[in-house]
């Protein structure tokens, strides 16, 4: 993920591509769980943190199994 920057100030969290997929693959063997719901959810608010903090992955999924 990387931060792109507008002329306004704005920012913009670009993600490469395939990485969403690396996100949720991480995401599923962490969680070590089949449920497609679970592995959605989870990954949507991990990219939802990273984007909203710059974490990386791992920081980001460990501060949602605490508080998601």
């Amino acid at each position: 993920m990387r931060i792109v920057y507008g002329d306004d100030d704005s920012e913009t969290c670009v993600f490469e591509k395939g990485e969403k997929d690396e996100i949720r693959l991480y995401v599923w063997e962490v969680l070590d769980t089949n449920d497609e719901s679970t592995i959605d959810e989870m990954t949507e608010n991990v990219i939802n943190r990273m984007m909203e903090t710059g974490e990386t992955c791992e920081e980001a999924f460990a501060w949602c199994q605490e508080f998601c």
